[in-house]
């Protein structure tokens, strides 16, 4: 926000230079972005406001500010309103509606009015801020916004159908134009939402507003008004936030409404608005003013204890230091005396309206601090130590830190990537799910819940090798979110995914470079599922849509499909803008959670050595490895196979067509003893029968 050196005089009397201005302000916890010099002998600040201070959104706020650290006294502009013979009330009438809304709704009429340009100085200092000059009129309710902070809007009185002023919901299909000149649909089928998000300013037929965002261009102010119907007026920060947002449209007077604005400035900018009108363009302003007020909520009043800021501070400040400086802030101060020498002594606390920031005890404390100086508060001070209590992880959240660790441990690093996906993407990854439409999303494109983790993983991919990043393992571990029903309801799941790029590791000149491949993307698989002991699964070859059906896999667990993982599909490569190749995997890992067992029980050393023999088998084409691995540790589940290891595939001409020639490594040892050679010889031989008769396997000379 830009803040006029001299105009800030006009408010509070002081005598720092402009340096020693935004020096003062940086102190009380403003951010000066920037101190230029304008023509003539004025400089320009240009202040970042935060959030909760929308006070400080004009000069009369900045001017409190500096009163606070100078102990002078801001000022409010004093303004007598001439006024003519005609009363209001013969002339218009005002209908809130929704008073929730709009608590306070007020308006004055100015009749036979010039519009004219304004006078330089006016033209200055509302450029002097950014703004752009138009007329008189609308110069003067912009002044009169950067002065005390309240947005005002002006009606060509005229063009109100019977002149009055309707404030309600917008209705079903209706539309408006805007003074930017955009028709606005304020129910439109294509946005997410209803018309009754937005609040609406109306005649007595349609829209000329929209409340607390902008005006609209057929009641706009233009060479040829004459009357003026002036809006003040206090509207529901939700309401105008979801408006604003619904539109996709952001004001100077939006973004004082969302953040709030102050109930008792409404007549007073009103007043200080009508008065100027009347100077700039003649007229006569008629007398009183409509004001439709609900109520006006009671100031807030805080206990405050002296003892406890010095024990939170660190300071010790007396009980006139804490007055004095509550009282240059605009707080009203009672004292209350403690009725025995045990109790705390009180300060009861009356907060001005203009302090919406300040809801309990602690906030008077902080602003103590801020006008103290965090610099007086010693570096050797020390916090109070607080006793633990409770907030000890659940076991299922102790499950995921260790899963992620694991993750770590082999390479891949975590990324967090929002719950939010564009229609589009959904469909690419999933066909079995209806995608959970936002009602008020912030974009179009992030307009659903994700079905699937990999859509925006993909998108992280593409990031880093679009900035010359090509070696990328990374994996999210969240929820992803899914519905069948036409009612909209849906189920929350974890899910675990995962993408790998690049090379299989950091290449250094003494290896060679190894790419990241298929063969590397199962191993990583196996491996994580066996460190998190999950030792029993199979790994199925599948024809995947979205990933090379050479090249996909589908992971079960228990007869359950667990997750599926491969290379990525070539048609994704463009879509997403990737260089390849591109190996990916999607885990159920909310029903993976019911095997993980992170317990590790101690076994002594083997005292008996394993015997390691290795079969060499001619199988069908179309026979999985996995398949023959099954059929032999089913074979020896209650005997003495320990574990199966695949070291060779041929496909060579002494292979019969239609066939494959595999090689694997059996180890058969006993807990008890060492096997002889004609139990392993016997256990092998049943090995064979087994797979002969079940797969049509055969032994192949090596």
């Amino acid at each position: 926000m830009k803040i006029s050196y001299n105009w800030l005089k006009e408010f509070v009397s002081f005598t720092l230079s402009p340096q020693e201005l935004a020096g003062k302000l940086t102190m009380l916890g403003f951010e000066v972005e920037e101190l230029f010099k304008q023509e003539g002998e004025d400089y320009i600040l240009d202040l970042k406001i935060t959030p909760n201070r929308p006070d400080c959104l004009s000069h009369l706020g900045i001017a409190r500010e500096i009163a606070t650290v100078t102990g002078a006294k801001a000022f409010l502009p004093q303004n007598k309103v001439v006024e003519g013979n005609y009363k209001i009330e013969e002339v218009t009438e005002v209908l809130v509606e929704d008073s929730q809304a709009c608590p306070r709704y007020s308006a004055r009429v100015i009749l036979g009015v010039k519009i004219a340009p304004s006078p330089d100085w006016l033209k200055r200092r509302i450029e002097s801020v950014g703004l752009r000059p138009v007329n008189n009129v609308v110069d003067a309710t912009n002044f009169v916004l950067m002065e005390m902070g309240h947005p005002l809007h002006a009606f060509d009185f005229n063009r109100l159908k019977e002149r009055r002023i309707v404030v309600r919901r917008a209705k079903p299909n209706e539309k408006i134009t805007t003074l930017d000149g955009l028709e606005r649909n304020l129910s439109s089928p294509n946005r997410l939402g209803s018309s009754e998000e937005i609040l609406v300013i109306a005649d007595a037929e349609k829209p000329v507003a929209l409340a607390g965002i902008m005006g609209g261009l057929e009641s706009e102010v233009g060479e040829t008004t004459e009357d003026i119907l002036l809006e003040s007026a206090y509207f529901n920060p939700t309401v105008i936030h979801r408006g604003s947002r619904f539109l996709q449209l952001k004001t100077e007077a939006s973004y004082r409404f969302e953040r709030g604005t102050i109930l008792g400035n409404i007549p007073i900018a009103l007043n200080r608005a009508a008065e100027m009108i009347r100077s700039l363009g003649g007229g006569k302003i008629c007398q009183g003013y409509l004001d439709v007020f609900s109520n006006e909520p009671p100031l807030l009043e805080l206990n405050l204890r002296p003892e406890r800021i010095n024990k939170i501070l660190g300071i010790k400040l007396s009980r006139e230091e804490v007055c004095q400086i509550l009282e240059r802030l605009g707080f009203t101060v009672t004292m209350h005396s403690a009725e025995t020498p045990i109790l705390e002594e009180i300060l009861e606390v009356g907060i001005p309206s203009f302090r919406l920031d300040i809801k309990e005890e602690i906030d008077l404390i902080e602003e103590i601090a801020r006008v103290h100086g965090y610099d007086k508060i010693e570096s050797g001070f020390c916090l109070p130590v607080c006793q633990k209590t409770g907030g000890q992880k659940s076991e299922k959240e102790k499950i995921i830190a260790k899963v992620k660790e694991i993750l770590n441990a082999l390479g891949l690093t975590e990324v967090y990537t929002l719950s939010f996906m564009s229609p589009s993407a959904q469909k690419e990854f999933s066909n079995t799910f209806e995608a959970v439409t936002l009602k008020n999303p912030l974009s179009l494109e992030i307009s659903t819940l994700r079905l699937r983790l990999l859509p925006n993983l993909l998108e992280i991919l593409s990031y880093n090798q679009n900035h010359q990043i090509s070696d990328v393992r990374i994996f999210e571990l969240g929820k992803i979110y899914e519905s069948k029903s036409e009612k909209r309801d849906f189920q929350e799941r974890l899910s675990l995914a995962g993408v790998v790029s690049g090379l299989e590791k950091p290449h250094h000149w003494q290896d060679g470079i190894k790419t990241f491949d298929f063969f590397a993307l199962k191993g990583l698989i196996q491996t994580f599922l066996t460190s998190i002991g999950v030792e029993i699964f199979q790994m199925r070859q599948a024809n995947l849509e979205k990933l090379c059906s050479a090249k996909g896999i589908t992971i079960w667990l228990n007869n359950n499909l667990l997750g599926y993982g491969g290379e990525l599909n070539l048609s994704l490569y463009k879509e997403y803008d990737l260089k390849g190749p591109v190996f990916v995997f999607e885990l159920d890992f909310e029903f993976l959670l019911k095997y993980i067992s992170l317990k590790k029980e101690y076994k002594p050393l083997p005292k008996f050595l394993a015997i390691r023999r290795d079969l060499a088998l001619l199988v069908p084409q179309t026979i999985e490895s996995q398949k023959i691995v099954e059929i032999i540790q089913k074979t020896g589940k209650r005997k003495w196979i320990e574990k199966v290891e695949l070291f060779d595939l041929y496909q060579g001409e002494q292979i019969p067509r239609g066939n494959k020639g595999l090689g694997f490594s059996i180890f058969y040892k006993a807990e008890d003893r060492t096997l002889t050679e004609e139990e392993v010889h016997s256990l092998e031989q049943e090995i064979l029968t087994h797979l002969e008769e079940e797969i049509g396997a055969k032994r192949r000379a090596r």
